[in-house]
């Protein structure tokens, strides 16, 4: 009976001292209750007062229990040093670790055990070896790194972070690395919500999915939509491109990216550099339509000088295609275009003139020659062109093509007419429509029309609904339609089709001035130096004394006129027929003879600066500091999640191959400041 008292008389007491400790603690919330436990002894040790309870032992605190093997009670400053399997279980949250100190009066649990865990109620498990638990706010807080593993794989690291229980929401800071969905993600702060599976990004964020990188200052990426958004100094990096906005939401299932604000849009393949407010690029048919006060500028670069051309439009669509991807009957009209854009009507007529006139020659040579003899000259003819024809071809006129392969072995003939394998052509083609309130500007050369269309396979540029073009100001170039031919990036040739102009102001009441159904303006260096007016050509140019004063009008008339240029003054004019040329005297001259019929003049519609057409800024291309940037290691994921890692960095390395600087590395591209 002694015994027996002498064992359950410290449990008595000890039952009876917690009820009278919480009854004194009623006005706070640190009422703690021993619910289940083996023995329990008062003790005192070095003048340290503890209750120690031998478990598995059970506590009752803040809606939350303690377990524990063995746990120490310090009874004055109300301290539980929870000893062995301990863990921490509330309504959503679950802890383990190996000991733990719990402040009973500050509601906090610290976790300093070889290993803690923590695991939310959908399985998310949070690791690390410091971490402080607030059982009354339910928020935890981890020091010197730790690491979370996702239900569905998704890892996160960092090295401090906290879980917010309430709202269901792991935070992450400093050194923060992520794997998520095939995307490396650094970032100085993250935060995952696990009731909407939304993982929040932060300063210094930056995501690389294949060879594309992407960097931010905040957003967020949608799990289950599988949809970044960004909303601050967003950037993406790909292949060929780089784009910057304010804002990017890029959806990852179809690829389709919309960018807001302070768009810019680098094209190092195509030279070309976009801008807009609002862009939204499709990639099954790699098109960017921009809109919202969208320019383009396309540039060149030689002998360290640059070339720009700027364009802005109230729609512009940019798209890209591979060449051999391209519809043939779209490239057959191309070239097609190109062929009569880039032929010279008067080398042809020039041609075709000699050629008669060589024809007539060798008629009036046969004059009085008898059929005998003309015959045989004839034979001669011909024999002579089968004598050329061997000389280029290496074959007689009399061999026929089946004797050529005849003694060879039956392989060889096959290997000798079996066509070689075409490679498909994977260049990069550039297409350009910009809709409405056209507008273009160089230094030397403006535009506007309402409407623009440019393929890259003919390199043309045509201009559509009342179109003019401005030379070095003083030249105005008008048309039912144009056409400008580019060759890198310059232009060298403009044809005007139907209702063609040109106007050269020599003062401010005299033009020169060319009409022609159709008229051809070469160009180099940017200059005007020869144009052709086609069909019905009519021509007005003022001449001027010694003392540049203006006193005479020449006009000419003609099928076809050509003139050459130099200096900005006509030099030489060929015509083709007859030609009638009258000059007269200026002095009395009416107003309406000053000017060809259709003569207008617009002032008024040339854009005068580079600002008019696009006021942006250019950013420098940050390609050469992106590719510098480390993927994420995940160091700590090594200590808590060592398989969870070595998965991740063996598909890092089938992409990436072990040297990721090598295997990511572009040629340096020069990217010229285009700013003026």
């Amino acid at each position: 009976m002694r015994h027996i008292e002498k064992v359950l008389l410290p449990i008595l007491l000890l039952l009876s001292v917690i009820p009278l400790y919480a009854q004194q603690e009623t006005e706070r919330d640190s009422l703690v209750r021993l619910i289940e436990a083996k023995a329990a002894s008062l003790e005192d040790t070095n003048g340290v007062q503890y209750r120690k309870v031998i478990g598995p032992a059970r506590f009752l605190h803040n809606d939350t229990y303690l377990l524990c093997d063995t746990a120490l009670w310090e009874v004055k400053s109300n301290i539980i040093h929870a000893i062995g399997h301990v863990q921490i279980i509330q309504e959503n949250t679950f802890l383990t670790s190996d000991k733990i100190d719990y402040f009973v009066e500050q509601d906090l649990a610290q976790f300093r055990g070889h290993l803690v865990e923590l695991f939310d109620k959908d399985g998310n498990v949070l690791r690390t070896n410091y971490l402080d638990y607030n059982t009354k706010d339910s928020i935890a807080v981890y020091y010197n790194g730790g690491a979370m593993r996702g239900t569905d794989g998704n890892l996160i690291e960092s090295l401090n972070g906290r879980y917010v229980s309430h709202e269901k929401t792991f935070y992450f800071y400093n050194d923060v690395e992520m794997f998520t969905d095939s995307v490396f993600i650094k970032s100085d702060e993250l935060r995952y919500n696990t009731e909407s599976d939304r993982v929040f990004f932060g300063k210094g964020t930056t995501a690389w999915q294949e060879e594309n990188i992407l960097t931010t200052e905040s957003g967020y990426l949608d799990r289950p939509s599988n949809t970044f958004h960004f909303d601050r100094e967003s950037y993406i990096m790909t292949a060929d491109q780089e784009l910057w906005s304010d804002t990017l939401i890029y959806d990852r299932n179809n690829g389709i990216a919309r960018l807001y604000g302070n768009i810019q849009i680098l094209d190092t393949v195509q030279s070309a550099i976009a801008f807009a407010d609002f862009a939204e690029y499709l990639p099954d048919e790699r098109r960017i339509t921009l809109s919202d006060t969208p320019s383009v500028a396309l540039y060149t670069v030689e002998n360290e000088i640059r070339d720009t051309i700027f364009f802005r439009a109230d729609t512009i669509i940019y798209h890209t295609e591979r060449f051999c991807d391209i519809d043939s009957a779209t490239v057959a009209l191309a070239k097609e275009r190109k062929k009569l854009a880039d032929m010279d009507p008067l080398a042809v007529i020039e041609a075709e003139n000699a050629a008669y006139l060589e024809r007539m020659k060798h008629r009036s040579n046969m004059v009085g020659v008898s059929a005998e003899e003309a015959a045989a000259a004839a034979a001669g003819q011909q024999a002579e062109s089968e004598e050329i024809k061997e000389l280029h071809t290496g074959i007689s006129a009399e061999a026929d093509s089946t004797t050529v392969v005849a003694d060879m072995p039956l392989q060889d003939s096959v290997a000798a007419i079996r066509p070689e394998p075409v490679q498909a052509d994977t260049s990069s083609v550039a297409f350009i429509d910009a809709w409405h309130n056209v507008k273009l500007f160089r230094a030397d050369f403006q535009a506007v029309c309402d409407s623009l269309v440019y393929t890259g396979i003919d390199s043309i540029a045509r201009l559509y609904k009342e179109p003019v073009l401005w030379n070095d100001t003083i030249n105005q170039i008008t048309s039912d339609s144009i056409q400008l031919s580019f060759r890198n990036n310059a232009l060298y040739k403009a044809n005007m089709i139907s209702n063609a102009f040109i106007s050269a102001q020599e003062d401010s009441s005299h033009f020169n001035q060319v009409r022609g159904t159709e008229m051809i303006a070469f160009f180099k260096e940017n200059d005007i130096y020869r144009f052709d007016a086609i069909g019905g050509a009519s021509m007005i140019f003022f001449l001027r004394e010694k003392d540049s004063l203006i006193t005479t009008m020449n006009r000419k008339e003609g099928r076809i006129i050509s003139a050459r240029i130099k200096e900005r003054k006509i030099q030489r004019i060929k015509y083709i027929e007859e030609l009638k040329n009258d000059v007269y005297p200026t002095y009395n001259l009416t107003a309406e003879e000053k000017y060809l019929r259709g003569f207008v003049w617009f002032p008024e519609r040339r854009p005068v600066s580079r600002e008019e057409v696009c006021d942006r800024a250019v950013r420098k291309s940050l390609r050469r500091e992106k590719e510098c940037l480390e993927l994420p290691l995940y160091s700590v994921a090594d200590i808590y999640f060592k398989n969870e890692k070595e998965t991740i960095s063996e598909y890092r390395e089938n992409l990436f191959g072990k040297s990721r600087d090598e295997a990511t590395r572009t040629p340096d591209l020069h990217v010229p400041n285009v700013a003026r």
